[in-house]
């Protein structure tokens, strides 16, 4: 399975205006990270604005304020799994402001310029959207699942708000997996 190495392409993105958010660098650009061995993609909508910009890693790192990204993590390894086992990604590969949802323009001009050439490098053979809005536009894409079945999951701000879905988070990866 070929490395997929983006990070440089992105960096130089000039093609959505959601680029402009990273000119005071508060916050940076999130790529894609991990194995894909087991053909296995995690994919949320963009990078949160309060990640930890230090580590590639930043869906699993906790912040100083407390963000959901290192639950993501906790709920994986809860599973029987680690980052280093699956390959992780998002729709965009910049933040929003305030966390907003993206526009379907800036989406399309991501998934078309980037998520393609992860998906078409990684070919998974599961795709695990982390909430309703990724479920639904790679759903509505088509040609995501014309190699690929698609499962929706609970996003990891979700469950951590709502500890009580933590099961039934568990048990919509468990059945993905084990089909």
């Amino acid at each position: 399975m070929k490395s997929i190495n983006l990070e440089s392409t992105i960096k130089d993105c000039s093609f959505c205006d959601l680029c402009n958010l990273q000119v005071n660098k508060e916050h940076g650009r999130m790529f894609g990270f991990g194995d894909n061995k087991k053909r296995i993609m995690i994919v949320g909508i963009n990078p949160s604005i309060r990640r930890n910009t230090n580590t590639k890693y930043a869906m699993f790192t906790e912040t100083v304020n407390g963000t959901s990204e290192g639950y993501l993590k906790k709920c994986i390894n809860e599973l029987g799994y680690t980052y280093e086992d699956l390959y992780f990604t998002n729709l965009l590969k910049c933040s929003t402001d305030n966390n907003d949802k993206p526009s379907i323009d800036n989406t399309n001009i991501c998934v078309n310029t980037y998520l393609m050439q992860e998906f078409a490098l990684n070919m998974p053979k599961k795709i695990f959207c982390l909430g309703s809005f990724v479920y639904e536009y790679l759903l509505e894409q088509r040609r995501f699942t014309d190699y690929a079945n698609l499962y929706k999951v609970y996003h990891h701000s979700y469950i951590k708000r709502s500890p009580d879905k933590f099961e039934e988070w568990k048990t919509q990866f468990l059945e993905g997996l084990s089909e």
